[in-house]
């Protein structure tokens, strides 16, 4: 047991760099855009952000995944450029062809989804920003397949530094406002595409460009992007109802939540991009279900730990990195963490679907649980407001993390032991609570002091659990 959490923590290191990058992006601006802009501002920013992440879902149309297993099935390069040159290419041609639609209707899209027309020059910087960035996931993925992982961490540190400093000279510096975040955007999309480019010139070349592997290719790919489009609607969507029913500040004080909690994504992500290869890698080892379990375990054990914390200083943490406007967002900063901690959870118990080579469960749950959570929006916003869009998510991706269990355990059976697991996650919302609760209305030092002592106990006691199953397989 001890060798495979050592494989499996390098392989997260490894794997994750990159995208530890990208998620901390996100944290450092917080204390600049809080500053700058109001709440409704904020809210602004994750409307156009989230509409954003939708239209990737299309210009990428689920092909990462072809392009990964086409690669490996294809041994010879010309072969593998094939690959990536058709990727490359429909990537560039469908994001433009999105971009000129959003051109065309940018005010009608303004007043759809901000109620207001004055945004249309956003929507405009976000959708040339759009074409430029088509490359990023090809070159990203092109790095992880030739198993370069220095080079796709260099890649997003690049994107990353230098969206910052675009951001910094020209929200700050030049006062362009919520402009400024999207030419930073630009700015850092063009430098990215003219490196990618350079470095897969030869494999980017148009003899390469193949309409029967890209036809191959998607045919593989259509079937993902429902569930893709459902998990965007579930987790994602919930900010254009909380603007329908409520208004942009309470979008805005969401989204900082949101960005919050997304360091629980600097350790889960990093877990998660390393899980897959590791999973696969020991399916023919004799203890290889016992082994499965004892990671679910000791991810649910840690995952716990670094909840209790996002929900206790959660408080603090807004006061040093935001102004007291922001301070609404502390109210959903654990349960974001909360969310983002079960909606991982599928992709470990979810194993044994994939060695079974089925997808059915991952799209049939992500469908429905999308279903469940859209309902539970219009039910529950308009009377708890951005605290009932988390409730609404957490509840869909519970049901998804249920589904998926059940259908893979029948599938291919895994001794998980899915009481300890979800005793883990409920103590630690409840010492939470409690933490809170004891810390309320009292000195700073004595709250902070409290917290403190919550969340070292409790730290003490996961690695108690952790040394129990690692050295004696308890699951």
């Amino acid at each position: 047991m001890h060798k495979y959490v050592k494989e499996l923590l390098g392989g997260s290191l490894i794997y994750g760099l990159s995208g530890m990058i990208s998620s901390a992006i996100m944290l450092f601006l917080v204390p600049i855009y809080t500053r700058v802009f109001t709440p409704a501002d904020y809210g602004v920013l994750n409307l156009i952000n989230i509409t954003y992440f939708l239209l990737t879902i299309f210009v990428i149309f689920g092909l990462d995944n072809s392009a990964a297993l086409w690669y490996w099935d294809k041994t010879d390069e010309p072969e593998r450029k094939k690959t990536f040159a058709s990727w490359a290419y429909f990537s560039v041609f469908f994001s433009s062809l999105v971009a000129v639609l959003v051109l065309l209707f940018s005010e009608q899209l303004s007043v759809l989804l901000l109620k207001d027309g004055q945004y249309s020059s956003l929507l405009n910087l976000m959708a040339i920003a759009l074409v430029f960035a088509s490359l990023q996931k090809v070159t990203n993925m092109w790095f992880r397949v030739r198993k370069k992982p220095a080079w796709a961490m260099i890649y997003a540190l690049i994107v990353s530094l230098t969206t910052i400093g675009l951001s910094i000279l020209l929200v700050v510096k030049l006062d362009f406002g919520l402009r400024g975040v999207y030419w930073a955007q630009l700015g850092a999309a063009v430098v990215c595409f003219i490196i990618s480019i350079i470095l897969m010139n030869n494999w980017f070349l148009p003899q390469h460009f193949d309409w029967q592997r890209l036809r191959e290719m998607l045919r593989f790919a259509v079937p993902l992007v429902p569930a893709a489009l459902s998990f965007w609607l579930m987790n994602s969507a919930g900010s254009y109802f909380i603007q329908y029913y409520v208004d942009k500040t309470e979008v805005g004080l969401y989204q900082l939540g949101n960005t919050l909690a997304s360091a629980v994504i600097l350790a889960t992500g990093a877990f998660m991009q390393a899980w897959s290869p590791f999973a696969f890698s020991i399916a023919k080892e004799e203890n290889h279900r016992q082994t499965y379990a004892d990671v679910f375990l000791l991810y649910t054990y840690w995952s716990s730990l670094a909840l209790l914390g996002m929900f206790l200083f959660a408080p603090e943490v807004l006061m040093i990195l935001a102004p007291p406007t922001f301070s609404g967002a502390s109210s959903i900063t654990g349960l974001l963490s909360l969310n983002i901690i079960i909606l991982s959870l599928p992709q470990i118990i979810g194993i044994g679907c994939a060695l079974a080579k089925t997808n059915m469960p991952h799209s049939t749950a992500t469908i429905i649980g999308s279903i469940i959570s859209v309902v539970l929006f219009m039910i529950m916003i308009p009377s708890a407001g951005k605290e009932g869009a988390v409730l609404a998510t957490i509840v869909g991706n519970i049901f998804i993390f249920l589904y998926i269990y059940y259908r893979a355990q029948k599938l291919y059976f895994v001794p998980y032991n899915l009481p300890k697991a979800a005793l883990a996650i409920i103590f630690a919302v409840i010492l939470s609570f409690l933490g809170l609760w004891i810390s309320r209305n009292q000195p700073l030092y004595f709250s902070l002091g409290t917290k403190i002592f919550l969340f070292a106990a409790y730290a003490i006691f996961i690695v108690y659990r952790t040394f129990s199953i690692k050295n004696k397989g308890d699951a």
